[in-house]
């Protein structure tokens, strides 16, 4: 039997080492994010990210409205002046998309955001259709001035986002369009609630 050259050895073990941090560095880095974020599978990164304050939106639903959704992954959807057929069709696939999350239901919050105050009828609607919807509205300037910086700041100048994902530390780190959908959120929410631990340090 043919005996193995200590350099082979010297080498394989050198790999073992080296291997493992170079495609560490690569995840952590991730030189291909622009090449990925324009293959149509993710959202946009907002980068720098935004900070967003709760405090500048009143949430009116459910009924402990002075709780915090600081400390949860939170999904903003705006809704457009008139929820019609469209608008809840968005509604119920977040519905969806909260139910797939499975275990981790609870590290995510979904926040449907009404500029003006949310009609009676559609906040019942709303509700009725999942329970789990958080109901916010009248931002303030402030809150509306971070959600255009999130456009500003993900490229999406040219039209506002309708959907934002903004992490457990308070920071809008993503944007979708309208066209987008929960569907590439939904990717991108799997991946964050599989790896990150955000949530776990507050």
């Amino acid at each position: 039997m043919k005996q193995i050259s200590p350099r082979v050895i010297l080498l394989a073990i050198m790999t073992l080492f080296v291997l493992p941090l170079a495609l560490a560095w690569i995840l952590y880095t991730n030189p291909f994010r622009g090449q990925m974020n324009n293959s149509g599978n993710l959202g946009r990164l907002v980068l720098p990210i935004v900070p967003l304050q709760w405090t500048g939106a009143s949430i009116v639903a459910p009924s402990n409205a002075h709780q915090t959704l600081e400390g949860f992954w939170v999904i903003i959807y705006i809704l457009p002046p008139h929820c019609e057929e469209p608008c809840l069709k968005q509604v119920a696939e977040l519905r969806q998309l909260h139910r797939a999350t499975g275990r981790n239901r609870d590290r995510v919050k979904i926040v449907l955001l009404s500029e003006p105050a949310f009609d009676p009828l559609l906040r019942h609607d709303l509700l009725s259709l999942y329970s789990g919807f958080n109901l916010a509205s009248l931002p303030s300037a402030e809150f509306a001035g971070s959600l255009r910086q999130a456009d500003h700041n993900s490229s999406l100048q040219d039209s506002a986002a309708v959907f934002y994902l903004v992490d457990p530390l308070g920071n809008i780190m993503m944007t979708y369009s309208g066209d987008e959908g929960p569907g590439k959120m939904s990717k991108d929410l799997k991946t964050l609630l599989t790896w990150s631990k955000l949530d776990e340090r507050i």
